[in-house]
């Protein structure tokens, strides 16, 4: 099984890593961080939608490969309502498991400030392709 350790290290050198996303191991399952910066932030000073939705996907592709080992997943679609805005600290998402598939999984993630609120609401699809 890959830990989130693991999934820190594999995503380093791409988007997930220039963005500084970490992942973080949770009781349930796993969590992933984002700070809100100069590389995650629009140009009026609060994070911008599409870091958010980044995060979102990270998260749910995550949790994916931490159920299915080493098999590539990647996201296939994104639903996200933006409800309200951030700008500085972190910002933490969760996904929940809303539907396990033999080829696909469906999470609700959660995004949250600091303090708890509520920042974006998404629906992930994640798509998993057997290695040969």
């Amino acid at each position: 099984m890959i830990e989130p350790d693991q999934l820190n290290k594999i995503c380093a050198d791409s988007m997930i890593g220039f963005l500084g996303i970490e992942f973080i191991k949770a009781d349930n399952g796993l969590k992933a961080r984002m700070p809100v910066n100069e590389r995650t932030r629009q140009p009026f000073g609060y994070l911008h939608g599409g870091a958010m939705i980044t995060l979102a996907e990270t998260v749910a592709s995550g949790a994916t490969a931490l159920k299915c080992g080493r098999e590539q997943v990647f996201g296939y679609h994104v639903d996200a309502s933006l409800v309200s805005s951030v700008r500085e600290g972190w910002v933490y998402a969760a996904a929940n498991l809303v539907h396990q598939g033999r080829s696909s999984f469906i999470w609700d993630v959660t995004v949250e400030g600091e303090t708890g609120q509520k920042v974006a609401l998404c629906r992930v699809t994640v798509k998993v392709l057997k290695n040969d």
